[in-house]
């Protein structure tokens, strides 16, 4: 199977089921102004008061390497003796990591970075592309969104380095793993939620991630889980007369959870594109397979294009929620494909309570304005029916 990384599209306004039309101009870069989110410090050196010393190398790269840096003051629990706290204070944003007891530092080669050009101005160089790549990271920092913190650039230095929150557990499914064993369900309702929750944060901000897999998805030491590695992320520009977003003209990160509007080169929803790459990692986490497995680029993206996706496995699961709401994430036409937002509405997934109470009645709802009341009724119905025929069989 083909898992190589990125070579990026956009649209559809995160509340909407319609796509925008339109050619798409986007830009490989955030700005943290003035929307929200947190804002990427900047820094010439590791203190090792701050972020510890270098341990065990996490992951490699192409341009670099993760490694755990670990503080010895701050045990597992985040608890310590504290003689950091006062150089981690970020912004008035508070302690930075929390008083985490480890940081995922990535450690790249600025020099080959510098040499690289991309973009038909050769105008920016990989090295800019990277920087910009962590703004937006830090940009969508959520609660299942691996925080970046520190941007550190040491002119005398060969390398840049990011620091990062540390998901102690590590991804969900390991590199290598062509086959694994299949997730059960409740646990594949907490990874989905947590990645359409990222999406959901990150779509708000007009950022598509473009490579969401298994492999991007991280597990902390308490279980939470969390969308990482934006290396083929992009800002979305929306256009000066109508608001509306742009399509994204590249190719997300990974053949295998590429959507099928993206399979052919031309300028695509971005948003509805991370929502397709979110259905096939709950697919494959079902299966204990990637669906689209082929030898290269080129055979996956013909794959995609000529053969819908089998639900059969999906469907023996006998959670006929979770069989609707794949059906709703993989729909082939991005038009009629859920966004982030409204996927976590669908009845599958237990209801949040609402953030901000108010002591003012709300109007009722017309029928068209609640989502997915009548698939919630008529799930409750069958249950009642399955529940009443085995009451009668006792």
């Amino acid at each position: 199977m083909t898992m190589t990384c990125c070579d990026g599209r956009a649209n559809d306004d995160d509340d909407e089921v319609d796509s925008t039309r339109g050619r798409a101009g986007r830009r490989d870069g955030g700005r943290a102004g003035p929307r929200d989110g947190g804002r990427l410090r900047e820094s010439t050196t590791v203190d090792a008061a701050t972020y510890g010393s270098r341990g065990r190398r996490l992951g490699k790269g192409a341009y670099g390497e993760v490694f755990e840096y670990t503080r010895s003051d701050v045990s597992s629990d985040g608890t310590g003796t504290g003689r950091a706290s006062a150089s981690m204070t970020v912004d008035g944003r508070g302690t930075e990591g929390g008083g985490a007891a480890s940081f995922a530092v990535k450690e790249l080669d600025k020099r080959r970075l510098a040499s690289v050009f991309v973009g038909s101005d050769r105008k920016r160089t990989l090295l800019d592309q990277a920087r910009a790549e962590s703004e937006l990271q830090s940009l969508c920092a959520c609660e299942n969104v691996v925080e970046a913190y520190v941007w550190v650039n040491d002119a005398s230095s060969t390398q840049v380095r990011l620091v990062m929150e540390h998901c102690e557990r590590g991804s969900i499914v390991d590199d290598e793993a062509e086959t694994f064993e299949p997730f059960d369900s409740e646990k594949i309702k907490i990874i989905l939620r947590s990645i359409l929750r990222a999406l959901r944060t990150c779509h708000k901000r007009d950022v598509v991630h473009y490579d969401i897999k298994p492999q991007n998805v991280f597990e902390t030491s308490d279980g939470t889980y969390k969308l990482g590695d934006f290396g083929c992320a992009c800002e979305v520009e929306r256009d000066k007369k109508t608001g509306e977003r742009e399509l994204v003209s590249k190719t997300p990160g990974t053949p295998a959870f590429t959507a099928p509007e993206c399979c052919e080169g031309e300028p695509a929803d971005g948003f509805k594109a991370d929502v397709w790459a979110a259905g096939m990692t709950a697919h494959a986490l079902a299966t204990g397979k990637y669906f689209y497995r082929a030898d290269g680029a080129w055979e996956t993206y013909q794959k995609i294009l000529t053969h819908r996706v089998d639900f059969t496995e999906i469907d023996k699961r006998g959670d006929d929620g979770f069989s609707d709401l794949m059906r709703r994430l993989l729909e082939p036409d991005p038009a009629k494909r859920l966004s982030a937002s409204r996927a976590l509405l669908h009845p599958w997934f237990p209801q949040e309570p609402a953030r901000v109470m108010s002591s003012t009645p709300r109007p009722a709802l017309r029928w068209y304005q609640r989502p997915f009341r009548w698939l919630r009724m008529k799930f409750a119905k069958r249950k009642k029916g399955k529940d009443g025929a085995a009451a009668e069989r006792k």
